[in-house]
């Protein structure tokens, strides 16, 4: 079990959950890390967005489905623990009385790109996670496009984020693009 996984584990019942356990090994990585949105069907329905970022899934919780159409509004994200890999493929019914205790399935997958930059120079995965301001460009068959995912400016809770649509700054009521940090 790595650290990074710790808590996941800690959590799991795995004589009773279907959940995949942490895998000793990490797999070699993809061109691209994929990213995976679960709809998880619990007492207080909700999509988990999850990225992969040096062999885990670093992931959040948002309250309704991610979208890119022009009425789409900010998702607050709240940080969960990390996931293996191995989640990204998971569906299945967490038992009542388990952590997550619900219906989960996938509802896009696929592969991101960091598009993160700040002052014209591109900025790894990890350090803009650490700095809580990534720009991700998602090819999936539902979500596509450039997003910007931001820890929320009260520096008392850092698990909390938001989720926001990269806007093309020449239409008409685009808001901010987000594109350069």
């Amino acid at each position: 079990m790595t650290d990074r996984l710790h808590q996941y584990e800690a959590r799991r019942d795995f004589h009773r959950t279907p959940e995949p356990r942490p895998m000793a090994a990490r797999p070699a990585p993809a061109s691209d890390p994929l990213f995976v949105v679960q709809e998880h069907r619990t007492r207080e329905p909700h999509f988990d967005l999850r990225l992969e970022i040096d062999g885990v899934l670093i992931s959040w919780v948002l309250p309704a489905e991610p979208g890119q159409g022009p009425v789409d509004r900010r998702l607050e994200a709240l940080r969960m623990e990390d996931h293996p890999l191995a989640y990204a493929h998971f569906e299945g019914e967490i038992p009542t009385g388990e952590y997550g205790a619900g219906q989960v399935r996938i509802w896009d997958q696929g592969t991101f790109r960091n598009v993160t930059t700040r002052l014209g120079q591109s900025v790894n995965l990890d350090r803009a996670l650490d700095e809580g301001q990534l720009v991700i460009q998602f090819a999936g068959e539902k979500l596509r496009g450039d997003f910007v995912l931001h820890r929320s400016a009260d520096r008392t809770d850092e698990e909390r984020w938001h989720l926001d649509p990269v806007r093309d700054p020449s239409k008409p009521g685009a808001g901010h693009t987000g594109a350069e940090i």
